[in-house]
């Protein structure tokens, strides 16, 4: 459905709005055409097109005018061929002037090009020691802390079995010797903690001591 249809079908009429260029730009007539997709109407299937007529002396004339116009430029370009250029030497020097030139500018551009690149592979190299040396720097720093932290490892491992040694720990060592002392002697547990931390056997003794 066209825009103006559909104007029409919701009531909007020519009177109520003004039809100008300007107030209605939208309202442009396109031409409705058919989807690809739709087949030929049954009405058309079988109606052939009328076939063009030509003109026959309008043929011939035009066959006959091409077939004089590709004579007469063959035989130009044959004329052509045959007849020597005198502009021919003035070209040669000239096309050879420009290879000379060409060849003197691409040698200048080597050079160029050449210089350049010993300018880049200096600045690479003394960025690349620049970096090696970094580089080294930092493992060497690296290197260095893990010594110390190793160093400072051994140092408080040594001070901990140190402790654990005076403490009395069980070790590998000493382990035979934990286990006769703990079945050798035995342990009462029937103990309390006084406010001192003084162990307290025997409850009434004590009371008895404090209170003489």
């Amino acid at each position: 459905m066209s825009i103006i249809g559909k104007l029409l079908k919701y009531g909007v009429t020519f009177d109520s709005i003004e039809c100008s260029r300007q107030a209605l730009p939208v309202l442009d007539f396109v031409r409705w055409r058919k989807p690809r997709w739709v087949t030929r109407a049954k009405s058309k299937e079988f109606v052939l097109s009328k076939r063009h007529e030509y003109n026959t002396e309008e043929t011939e004339w035009l066959r006959r005018t091409e077939n004089h116009y590709r004579t007469q430029m063959k035989a130009i370009w044959q004329l052509i061929k045959l007849v020597p250029d005198q502009s021919l030497p003035n070209d040669l020097k000239k096309k050879a002037d420009k290879e000379k030139i060409a060849k003197a500018s691409w040698k200048e551009m080597e050079e160029r090009m050449k210089d350049w690149n010993e300018q880049v592979a200096m600045i690479r190299e003394a960025e690349q020691s620049k970096m090696n040396q970094q580089r080294q720097n930092k493992l060497l720093g690296w290197l260095n802390q893990k010594q110390l932290i190793s160093e400072q490892f051994s140092e408080e491992t040594l001070k901990r079995l140190q402790r654990e040694k005076e403490a009395g720990f069980i070790t590998p060592e000493n382990v035979e010797q934990k286990l006769m002392e703990s079945l050798e002697t035995t342990a009462d547990y029937e103990f309390a903690l006084d406010k001192e931390g003084v162990r307290v056997i025997n409850f009434d003794e004590s009371t008895e001591k404090k209170q003489g």
